[in-house]
């Protein structure tokens, strides 16, 4: 039953029990008091109080009722206020982010402008000690400089040009051949007591990014791998192909259909919960994280959203960290060059 109806009938009760002991006890005295008095009719007195007990009773009711139900309605207007102000404070805060990233944007530009005018005099200093050196090891190091400074000016280039993102045109690349590529360009740069081990299937197949973009998505995992493991070991990089139904391709957050799976795991110190929750987030970023990293891997989940792809991270804290990459796999009809 309702619980406000029980209390209702339980103070209807007590009034009514309240009132027939009153009746008895106002009858003796009525009574013992008119007993030796003239003109007093007993029956009279008598018969008015039930009916004072009941009209008593009845407004005391209705006045109870009243007030149960304008309680129950500053109740659900107190609510609906509350529900207002959470509105509020959710939208202010959306237009705080929008304002912010806004004025982050600008920054950006500018940015980007600056580091442009930096990047000119790189290029063309390293090509200068290429055409000038005559010793093979320093030609070398000065090609992976400028190599290194032309890609930067192509990205650069590319975000004047393009703020929204996208580095160009896409290609079509066998993924064992470009993870190659990148693995041989930051296995230079990574100290000796860190180990790029790569694992791939014979999976058949293409896939269609920028090039660009690919080796910007897997050289900023695997330069954060590379970070997050101080004291050195392995980093595995996984390639296998994988098929999903519309079932599956549910659970993973990309359509149905057969994809290239890259796996990046470290045997660093991992991440938090904490860390692992945001470390997609924009303009995320802390060096004490133990691994995590910040604007590169919001950069990457762009980057592979745009390529129709998913990109997930999986960490224990002392226990590495595991980064999925799914790109859409396409047939060719012959290999490629990566």
């Amino acid at each position: 039953m309702n619980p406000r109806r029980d209390m209702i009938i339980g103070a209807i009760a007590c009034i009514v029990i309240f009132f027939f002991f009153v009746s008895i006890d106002l009858y003796e005295t009525v009574s013992d008091f008119t007993r030796d008095q003239e003109g007093w009719l007993l029956v009279e007195l008598l018969a008015a109080v039930p009916t004072l007990a009941l009209v008593t009773s009845w407004f005391a009711v209705r006045r109870w009722l009243e007030v149960a139900h304008l309680n129950d309605r500053l109740a659900h207007t107190v609510g609906q206020l509350k529900e207002a102000i959470q509105e509020r404070q959710a939208m202010e805060e959306q237009i705080g982010e929008a304002y912010k990233m806004a004025a982050m944007g600008q920054l950006a530009g500018g940015l980007t402008r600056e580091l442009n005018n930096v990047m000119q005099p790189i290029v063309t200093l390293a090509q200068l000690g290429v055409d000038q050196t005559d010793s093979e090891p320093q030609k070398e190091n000065m090609g992976r400089i400028l190599l290194a400074a032309e890609r930067g000016c192509k990205i650069l280039e590319s975000s004047l040009a393009d703020p929204a993102g996208g580095f160009g045109e896409a290609e079509e690349i066998v993924p064992s051949r470009g993870l190659s590529g990148v693995i041989a360009e930051v296995a230079k740069s990574v100290g000796n007591d860190v180990t790029i081990v790569p694992r791939f299937s014979d999976a058949p197949g293409v896939i269609s990014v920028n090039r660009e973009e690919f080796d910007s998505v897997f050289t900023s995992l695997l330069s954060n791998a590379a970070q997050a493991m101080r004291r050195g070991g392995e980093i595995t990089v996984g390639l296998s192909a994988q098929t999903f139904d519309e079932a599956q391709a549910r659970v993973q957050g990309v359509s149905a259909g057969s994809y290239f799976s890259v796996t990046v795991a470290d045997q660093g110190i991992g991440m938090t919960d904490d860390v692992l929750a945001q470390v997609f987030d924009p303009f995320f970023t802390t060096k004490s994280a133990d691994g995590c990293a910040g604007l590169g891997l919001t950069i990457a989940y762009d980057q592979v959203h745009g390529w129709s792809g998913r990109i997930t991270a999986e960490s224990s804290y002392g226990e590495g960290s595991t980064f999925q990459v799914l790109i859409p796999r396409h047939q060719a009809d012959e290999a490629l060059g990566g």
